[in-house]
């Protein structure tokens, strides 16, 4: 089995197979005072071949300054992968959905979520926990209020091309 994704993100959902992922590839998270939960949730997903089903145990563990680790083990059977088997074609798409919502964040700093499959590390998710507000940036097609857009006008300035008509330019009427 090889690992294809793995994220933090807002929330996802699994449908059909299919894995819908929700602000994903978080790498800051923001909280006002300590203990606060990580909320969100963690994507995992596997490729799989046909030799690839038998059981397997995917370990998470989550760790920061602190030194205080949350560890979660999720075992796959290997039966319930050769019924998914049966029905798709090789390689089979694992997506898996973890909440962290029990994972309890004590202070803020570095911290990481390591991935391993079968007690071998694949992975490991870096991200910072700072305490306050997250700082407000406008995201790109977005303008934070008050600022001008480029190239903006005063009204009743002159529009080069347009006919003038007082201090308004003129504009064709829409076709109905």
């Amino acid at each position: 089995m090889r690992l294809s994704v793995a994220t933090l993100c807002d929330a996802a959902t699994v449908r059909e197979g299919l894995l819908h992922i929700l602000g994903g590839g978080i790498t800051q998270v923001w909280r006002e005072s300590f203990p606060s939960p990580l909320g969100g949730a963690l994507v995992v997903g596997f490729l799989a071949r046909l030799e690839d089903l038998q059981p397997h145990v995917i370990s998470v563990s989550v760790s920061g300054p602190d030194e205080n680790h949350v560890q979660m083990r999720l075992t796959m059977d290997g039966d319930a992968l050769r019924v998914l088997a049966e029905s798709n074609p090789t390689p089979i798409s694992i997506p898996i959905v973890l909440p962290m919502t029990p994972v309890v964040l004590t202070t803020p700093g570095e911290h990481s979520i390591d991935i391993s499959l079968n007690d071998e590390e694949l992975l490991s998710l870096p991200f910072v926990v700072h305490q306050g507000s997250p700082p407000v940036v406008a995201s790109p097609g977005q303008r934070a209020r008050g600022v001008k857009k480029a190239g903006a006008r005063k009204a009743g300035a002159k529009k080069i091309g347009a006919k003038k008509i007082g201090a308004v330019a003129k504009r064709p009427s829409p076709r109905r």
